[in-house]
């Protein structure tokens, strides 16, 4: 017995389907990337690696802790901001 093929359509993911705002994200987070990984890299830090104490922390102690906090609050708004919300 023959199969009949119903017309379904079947729309193949492409980069031109893409909702604008996940584009947007997605240029964000590479952005961030770019970003922290200068942050995190040697002429960067090195700034901030000294023997002096701010309120008995080193600084460079203080300077890694808060950048990581930035990062992630900004991942964190960047991620739920862009997504559209689900019902």
């Amino acid at each position: 017995m023959p199969e009949q093929n119903d017309s379904i359509e079947v729309k193949r993911a492409n980069s031109s389907s893409k909702p604008t705002n996940e584009r947007y994200m997605t240029k964000y987070l590479i952005a961030l990337f770019w970003l922290f990984l200068i942050v995190f890299n040697y002429p960067i830090s090195s700034i901030f690696d000294r023997k002096e104490l701010w309120m008995g922390v080193p600084v460079f102690v203080i300077y890694l802790f808060s950048a990581w906090l930035f990062m992630v609050i900004s991942l964190v708004l960047i991620v739920k901001f862009q997504l559209p919300q689900k019902s």
